[in-house]
This record gives C-alpha cells, structure tokens and sequence, in this order.
C-alpha cells in the first residue's frame, strides 16, 4: 500500500487499479501511474 502526499496524488482510477491487481508504479508529473500487474490478463 502506498501512502500518497501532497507531492504524490493518486488518479480518478487508482482504488480499480488496486482491485486489478498493480504491483508497481512509477511517478509522473506528480501522479502514480501503473507500471506492473499481477499477470498481463489482469489488466
């Protein structure tokens, strides 16, 4: 679980993403966006 801050803001998507199965993120103009899942299928 990550813990989000006010440099780090989570998107619209990221609690359907949590329930998709996402292993990883990486930071992108201070969003979380995903970079890795459980297994291709879950996505």
């Amino acid at each position: 679980m990550l813990s989000y801050n006010r440099r780090v803001r989570a998107t619209p998507y990221s609690n359907r993403l949590e329930e998709a199965g996402v292993t990883n993120y990486t930071v992108y103009n201070h969003m979380l966006l995903p970079t890795l899942f459980d297994t291709p299928e879950s996505v």
